[in-house]
């Protein structure tokens, strides 16, 4: 008879739990989410029309989570299936707030700038990251496939989780516009980084769930600024030298994190 196993998250605590468990489990890493909510419109199942649909929290008629196997995962569970034959999955729901969060919102850019961006993220321990389309996106990537984008990144999200050995992968959405982005986090204190922002960031963030939002290289569209003036608390100054979008990303999320004790 073959022996149940049990998959979890992350890959450095398989020898710990198999200990844990003893000889007659059989313990594997997933390295990352078997199931999530859906990424993209193409990941939302048939049964669930666009009208049912809050999209970015991807919430039906009873505002319950829809969870699917991402595209990147259906392998591992195929090859976990051949393998064993009693298989256990489960979407473990975290019903606790953590308090301290920070979540990143931050454009598309120019794909390799993007990739490191996404790795550096990931490293200094952000939750989630929300790419929004700007309204002044790239040249490279107007024709772009934005979804093969996402699932590139999300890619180098679990690579860089092994690298750092980070429990757990941060979520990643992906929004239309700065405007989605920001109202589908409006329960975050939201902070912009901006040329025309303050000099000084003394707020105390220790506790706080925070969004941290930043523009693209041309920085923010007027249309943007305003969106940004009306639905996020303050806008500051990252130093006095203009960062590229990348940049200015990882060093305000090393600025919160500083704040909030954690770097």
């Amino acid at each position: 008879m073959s022996k149940p196993l049990v998959i979890v998250e992350s890959p450095t605590k398989v020898k710990t739990i198999s200990k844990i468990l003893g000889s007659e489990y059989i313990v594997k890493s997933s390295v990352g989410h078997i199931r999530d909510l859906p990424r993209n419109a193409k990941a939302i199942p048939a049964s669930y029309s666009n009208k049912e649909i809050l999209w970015g929290a991807v919430k039906p008629k009873n505002f319950e989570n829809i969870y699917v196997i991402p595209e990147d995962r259906k392998a591992i569970v195929k090859e976990l299936h051949k393998s064993y034959l009693i298989l256990y999955l489960s979407s473990a729901i975290n019903t606790e707030t953590n308090k301290s969060s920070i979540i990143s919102i931050i454009p598309f850019i120019k794909k390799e700038n993007l990739n490191f961006l996404s790795h550096k993220l990931a490293e200094l321990g952000v939750d989630e990251i929300h790419l929004y389309k700007p309204d002044l996106l790239d040249q490279s990537l107007q024709k772009k496939d934005l979804n093969k984008i996402m699932d590139k990144i999300d890619a180098i999200l679990i690579n860089a989780c092994k690298q750092c050995e980070r429990n757990f992968k941060p979520k990643i959405f992906m929004h239309n516009n700065l405007s989605t982005a920001l109202k589908i986090n409006e329960d975050r204190t939201l902070i912009a980084f901006n040329f025309s922002g303050k000099t000084n960031l003394n707020t105390n963030m220790k506790d706080i769930k925070i969004g941290i939002i930043t523009g693209p290289e041309s920085g923010f569209s007027e249309n943007e600024e305003i969106i940004i003036k009306n639905q996020s608390s303050e806008t500051y100054l990252l130093g006095n030298f203009p960062l590229k979008a990348e940049t200015a990303a990882i060093v305000a999320v090393s600025l919160i994190q500083h704040q909030k004790g954690l770097l």
